[in-house]
């Protein structure tokens, strides 16, 4: 009876020992610090971009605070109970083209550039019918400031950006005008000036989705510019200058991309759906296999290693790049089974993220 009992007792403080997790590392809270402290302040640019969809009738930055406040407003459960979307969302928000060599085709690809020179007798047709996506483009391209207010989780709704991607395509439509005019100094003031805008966003970016579109549109640019190069009939080009070290660092979507996480762990911690949505699990057997702070402690590394390497001169970069996976062998607790487990699924691509950055822009062209 008393070795049943001494056995019930190791294992109910065996137990008990694993109830507890540890403290989140320094490095850990100051990932979270530094984007809840930017979240604290009003974005006006992230505001104007939340509600770029609004019909043309409509305040397009009260439009992006009433979603905002919806968003807010809903369920932040892991496993929402109903999507989070816009009332009537395609009626209600401002129409986009159609598919058509305009808009919808790979601008990089020869083929697209050649469709699109073609056809010049439609550009102006088609900067007249979509002039409001235009006029919203360059209005919100031209914001200093940019700060994702939403808080970072899995479920947050993504900007619609595909507004500002056909905004951009519009803006080489009309450089492109300008050029057919004899206008050519003209088209390339336009250029150049999209292009300051374009790269002030790669620099204040902070999420990956926002980065990565902006320095796909400077890649457009760039290679507009020079094809206007080419024509040999301006006489003033100028070197480009290489993205500047502000440019490429990824630590501010690199510090998000470790919130969301952070966010999405906490609230995982002993709950009863953890394996299923509709587990049962008690809370004492969650908490014994999971640890989130510990698992967070963990992999917190492979966060900053990818920002260490985004900081790099392109040469050191492009040699450093693939020891990044060497971040991903992790340790291992009997403490944090579950949390092991998560440590072992392999980050998404954020290295091929920071590679087009880093090496794709700098080298596309010098004119």
């Amino acid at each position: 009876m008393m070795k049943v009992l001494a056995l019930l007792l190791l294992l109910g403080c065996g137990l008990a020992i694993l109830q507890f997790d540890d403290s989140p590392s320094q490095e850990v809270m100051s990932y979270v610090n530094s984007i809840e402290e930017k979240r604290a302040a009003e974005s006006q640019a992230f505001l104007y971009l939340n509600g770029i969809a609004a019909l043309e009738n409509q305040d397009v930055s009260l439009e992006g605070k009433k979603l905002l406040n919806k968003y807010n407003s809903s369920s932040s459960e892991l496993y929402p109970t109903r999507e989070y979307d816009s009332e009537n969302e395609t009626s209600s928000q401002l129409s986009t083209p159609n598919k058509n060599v305009f808009f919808n085709c790979k601008f990089l690809e020869n083929e697209c550039f050649i469709g699109i020179m073609n056809n010049s007798k439609y550009w102006k047709a088609e900067i007249d019918q979509w002039s409001t996506i235009l006029m919203r483009y360059e209005k919100f391209i031209a914001h200093s400031e940019f700060t994702t207010m939403t808080k970072p989780s899995v479920s947050e709704p993504v900007a619609d950006y595909l507004y500002l991607v056909y905004g951009n395509r519009l803006k080489i439509l009309s450089v492109l005008s300008l050029l057919n005019l004899g206008r050519h100094k003209e088209a390339l003031e336009g250029l150049r000036e999209d292009n300051q805008y374009i790269r002030q966003h790669i620099e204040i970016a902070d999420n990956v989705i926002h980065k990565m579109i902006f320095v796909s549109l400077l890649e457009n640019n760039l290679n507009v510019l020079a094809y206007l190069s080419s024509l040999k009939k301006v006489d003033d080009f100028k070197p480009i200058s290489l993205l500047s070290s502000k440019e490429i660092d990824i630590t501010l979507p690199m510090s998000r991309e470790f919130v969301i996480g952070f966010n999405t762990l906490l609230e995982l911690d002993g709950r009863p759906d953890f394996f299923d949505v509709d587990g049962e699990l008690p809370y004492w057997f969650v908490r014994a296999i999971f640890k989130p702070y510990m698992t967070l402690n963990d992999s917190v590394a492979s966060y900053s290693e990818i920002i260490r390497i985004s900081q790099l001169p392109a040469k050191a970069f492009s040699e450093s790049v693939n020891a990044v996976e060497l971040i991903n062998k992790k340790s291992w607790s009997i403490r944090n089974y579950a949390g092991n487990t998560i440590n072992k699924i392999p980050m998404p691509g954020y290295s091929k993220s920071v590679s087009y950055t880093h090496l794709t822009l700098p080298t596309i062209y010098s004119v």
